[in-house]
């Protein structure tokens, strides 16, 4: 090769770099962040967090949490789709879909992780409740609730589970206790109806007011109701 077209070449290549058209292997994405305790919000370390493609090609991509929870996963492609896994043994073991952005860049996002303990006694409570004020049906809209609990569940096959409902108000505890009988029920029927085995859930009604979430003091704002908890307390893992 003659030495004008070798000083053309390497002239060429160092221009590339310095201008950002950087071969296609460089374009990369990075996800970076934090893994918290989703009871206690106090950082976990140790948790891996595995970066598997949707498409069931190409090697994982993965990372474990340390220093204050802080993980990073990279060498992701831009516009693939993948599925998080997040596992450390004594926790639920949860799965989230994540779509990288397609950017002929190299870009790096943030996002954090909740964890939750699957040792027995582990109360899970369900911050959003299925239930309207006083009722015992499961609400329109709260199937998202529903199958998040599902896939729990289906996620970690050996865990055992005991639905604890509380009632809305301190006014009758028979009829509280009738209330919080069905909707232990209601809960238990539909993840039975989804595959979940019934030897798996249990149901322990409550008829009085949960003394870890009090009837308020005063009264509340115009529009907001007070209502009784839902937990999903560990059994068996």
């Amino acid at each position: 090769m003659k030495p004008i077209l070798v000083r053309t070449l390497l002239l060429s290549a160092v221009l590339a770099v310095l201008c950002g058209a950087l071969p296609a292997f460089a374009q990369v994405i990075s996800v970076t962040g934090y893994v918290y305790d989703g009871l206690t919000r106090e950082a976990v370390n140790d948790v891996k967090v595995t970066f598997l493609d949707a498409e069931g090609s190409g090697k994982p991509n993965a990372s474990t949490s340390h220093s204050g929870g802080y993980y990073l996963v990279t060498g992701l492609k831009p516009g693939k789709k993948y599925r998080i896994r997040i596992e450390k043994p004594n926790y639920f073991q949860v799965e989230h879909d994540f779509q990288a952005p397609n950017t002929g860049k190299y870009a790096e996002i943030s996002r954090d992780f909740l964890v939750y303990s699957m040792r027995p006694g582990a109360r899970l409570p369900l911050v959003v409740t299925p239930f309207f004020p006083k009722k015992s049906k499961l609400r329109v809209g709260s199937e998202e609730i529903m199958e998040e609990l599902v896939g729990l569940l289906a996620m970690n096959p050996n865990v055992k589970i005991d639905i604890v409902t509380y009632p809305d108000n301190d006014d009758n505890k028979k009829e509280n206790m009738q209330l919080t009988t069905d909707r232990a029920k209601a809960i238990r029927d539909y993840l039975v109806s989804k595959g979940i085995s019934d030897a798996r859930v249990k149901t322990t009604p409550k008829g009085d007011i949960d003394p870890l979430n009090p009837l308020p003091m005063r009264k509340q704002a115009k529009g907001k109701q007070y209502m009784g908890m839902v937990y999903i307390v560990v059994t068996q893992a």
